[in-house]
């Protein structure tokens, strides 16, 4: 289930990313936007990470 939460987040960072860029058309915004969403991808990752390691033990 969390595998689909991941799909969805990183599709919907793409999407804000091209919103964005075609909104501010600067290349600082695509910067910021890919920036932001790695960031957000990272979290999720520990996350849906943390929780493996967490049901493994189990």
């Amino acid at each position: 289930m969390r595998h689909y939460i991941f799909l969805y987040l990183t599709a919907l960072c793409v999407l804000v990313s091209l919103i964005t860029v075609f909104v501010m058309e600067e290349k600082a915004a695509l910067v910021m936007a890919v920036g932001m969403c790695s960031f957000a991808l990272h979290i999720v990752y520990y996350l849906i990470w943390g929780t493996k390691i967490e049901k493994d033990k189990d």
